[in-house]
């Protein structure tokens, strides 16, 4: 049963974060910032910055740690 409060996004604009070994394999792995927040919930748009393509990907929170 929900109380009508949503939980608040795990990462925001901005945050550095790393895609575990629970990623699609072309992003485990890699560090990268996060650019932008959905289109789905728990979504977010994460652009790479180590060369390697794809360069940009939408990846859930349940497969991104935050990276120092």
């Amino acid at each position: 049963m929900s109380d009508g409060t949503t939980e608040p996004a795990k990462f925001a604009i901005g945050d550095r974060v790393r895609a575990n070994a629970q990623a699609p394999r072309d992003y485990r792995r890699r560090d990268g910032t996060v650019t932008e927040i959905g289109p789905g919930e728990s979504e977010f748009r994460v652009e790479f910055e180590d060369g390697r393509r794809p360069t940009t990907g939408y990846l859930f929170a349940s497969v991104l740690e935050r990276a120092s």
